[in-house]
């Protein structure tokens, strides 16, 4: 078992859970082995690219789900699952992939403020 609390974590506990996540990069899993718990065992992996799927499964057994806080936060609020705060992130990148022309839409225009608003924290 392992405590919550932000000063008291072991991250190396927390990584002998199984792990309920999508596909991970090769240089994130790296940087978790290497930040956080040596190497991860892939063995007791859920991949899945459903996030309903994975946080179901973490609601019923004793998996870790990991993703955008935004698909936890009506079960974060309803304390059916709890945060595990990390002590630093990785850096990764977000584009958006569309045809040459459609750069010039108001809807692209639009998606691609709200991307840059939401993600300018991290």
């Amino acid at each position: 078992m392992f405590s919550l609390e932000a000063s008291k974590i072991d991250m190396a506990a927390v990584f002998k859970y199984p792990l309920a996540v999508p596909s991970i990069p090769p240089a994130i899993e790296t940087w978790f082995e290497d930040e956080y718990a040596g190497p991860l065992d892939k063995e007791k992996y859920l991949l899945s690219e459903n996030y309903r799927l994975l946080v179901a499964v973490a609601k019923s057994t004793h998996h870790v789900v990991a993703g955008p806080d935004i698909l936890f936060s009506e079960d974060i609020k309803s304390g059916q699952l709890k945060v595990i705060p990390l002590h630093s992130f990785p850096q990764w990148e977000a584009y958006i992939v569309m045809r040459p022309e459609a750069i010039h839409t108001p809807l692209i225009k639009t998606l691609s403020q709200m991307i840059k608003v939401t993600f300018s924290g991290f």
